[in-house]
This record gives C-alpha cells, structure tokens and sequence, in this order.
C-alpha cells in the first residue's frame, strides 16, 4: 500500500490517495486499486468516474467485451507531470549535495525558495490544467515539507534555530521587494513583454539598505535578548572605528541610490527600443542554447 502519513478522511485526501497510487502503478485494474487504497468499492468507483469525466486519469480496456480488463493511467500534461516530477525530485536532493550542519545552516533559506518556486509551479497549474491536478501537486509538496520539519526539528535547536528564521526573513523580504518592483516595471509598460523582457524585469539590482538593515538588526538582538538568545552582531558592527562604520552605511546608501537610477535607466532604454536591450543573434542562440530555445517556443 501507498504509504500515507496521514490516514485519508476526506474527499481530497481520497482522490490524492488513488492519483498517487495510479501513478505508482502505472495500467493499474480497479481490483488491484481498491486494494492497495483500501478505500469501498462503491467510493472508489465514483471518484474513478468523476476523475475520468475531468479527464485526469484515463480509461482504458484490453478488448471490446463488457468484462474485458480495464486499467487506469494518469492523464496529466507530459510537460506539467515532468515539471513536478523534476522540480520535487530536485528539492528531495537537497540534503544530500550539503551534508554539514553549516552548510545547511546557510542554504536552509534558498532551500525554501526552491519549495515556495514548487508551490507556484503548483499554482500555475491550478489555474491552466485542472483542480485535482493543482491538488495532486501540492498533496505532494505537503509531504516533503513534512520531512523537511521532521529534519529541521532534529538538526537545529534553540540559538540556531532562531538564527535560520532570521535569515529566512531577510530572504523573504528581499524576495518581496523584487516581486514588487518587477510588478511596477510590467505595469508601466504599453505593450505585451517578450519571454527575455519578462526574464529582465524580473531581476532587479539588489539594494543593501544598509541603514535600515542596521536598525531592524539592533532592534531584532533586543527582542532575541529577551528570550535569552544572543545573535551575532551584524558585518558593520565588526567595524570597529566609528568613522569608518559611518562611511560604510553612507557608501552603501549612495550604492541604492544609483542602484535605484540603473533600474530607471534600463527600462527607458527598453522603452525606447521596445526591447530588451541586449539582443542575442541567432548564431549565439544556436551555439549556447539552442536547444533549449527550440524546446521552449
């Protein structure tokens, strides 16, 4: 039987159980899926049928007689089962590319990037294949966030943890802030965006914000504090002379400033030629990518 950390209750949980099993067992028979899901003939059958009639698993019978084999498959996009398939298997290997508490003490925040990439993937689906395919998607991202708290409560305890949740806001934040801009930048535009632009207006020049990183770091060691936790001073606090730390936040202050004017002058010059504004010829596409490209369009 499928394992299932949860036992399957509710319609949703159910229907993720007999995805999960079709796929598993690719040409599966009615027979063989009701024992291994152990769920009534009567309800197994029904979801069988509304899932065929929404086209996610498909039908099929070895020959033209009534009480000739029938077998199920699921019936999702080759391109979106791939994009699933890979992206979890990915996300899976993560612990074993850094197997030291350091290395996965660093990595823990980009680590639930690729997880939150995953949900949208998810997302997507949810709004241009179906439903019970969204919800197969995030049944199964569920289960590796399962595993992956079960190992976070293992590894990391007290001081380190509070450490982790503290670079995943920064992370956070600074995911926030480009999906905001990038917004700005798409809406101001007059005409539809090619891939490339959209790839462009999607990578904003990363500010350091300096000044308020300093201020929100105090604040946080205070609250820390009074739950018995000392964090480690940020980079600029090892600056010992006074002067020195004062230039360094004002250098990293003019640094956004013109990070702020780059933004605006690389979309003028969009604007202006009405796209990106370094275009590839068809001969590096060939040589670097074409592949790709070809698989993509």
């Amino acid at each position: 039987m499928v394992k299932y950390y949860v036992e399957p209750t509710t319609r949703d949980e159910k229907i993720y159980l007999i995805l999960k099993t079709i796929e598993k067992y690719v040409g599966i028979g009615p027979n063989q899926l009701q024992e291994k899901t152990q769920i009534p003939k009567k309800t197994l059958y029904k979801y069988l049928e509304e899932l065929e009639t929404d086209q996610v698993i498909i039908k099929k019978k070895t020959g033209k007689k009534s009480n000739s084999r029938v077998s199920y498959t699921v019936n999702f996009p080759d391109e979106l089962k791939k994009v699933i398939k890979e992206g979890l298997d990915d996300v899976h290997k993560f612990r074993g590319y850094y197997s030291t508490k350091i290395q996965k003490s660093n990595t823990f925040p980009h680590h639930l990037q690729e997880l939150a990439a995953e949900c949208y993937l998810n997302l997507v689906s949810y709004f241009f294949y179906s439903v019970p395919q969204y919800k197969f998607g995030m049944k199964s991202l569920e289960e590796l966030l399962e595993l992956e708290k079960k190992r976070l409560e293992k590894e990391f305890k007290g001081k380190s943890k509070f450490r982790l949740w503290e670079a995943c806001q920064e992370v956070y934040f600074e995911l926030i802030k480009n999906a905001s801009d990038s917004m700005q930048d798409a809406a101001s535009r007059n005409s539809h965006r090619s891939r490339d632009e959209i790839h462009i207006d999607c990578i904003n020049t990363s500010k350091l914000g300096m000044s308020t990183q300093h201020k929100q770091d105090k604040e946080l060691r205070v609250v820390a504090k009074k739950y018995g936790i000392i964090l480690e001073n940020s980079r600029v606090d090892y600056i010992k002379d006074r002067k020195v730390k004062k230039k360094f936040i004002e250098l990293a202050d003019e640094y956004d400033r013109l990070a702020d004017r780059l933004s605006t002058i690389k979309h003028r010059l969009a604007g202006i030629t009405g796209a990106i504004f370094f275009e590839p010829t068809d001969e590096a596409i060939r040589r670097v990518g074409g592949g790709i490209m070809s698989e993509n369009q």
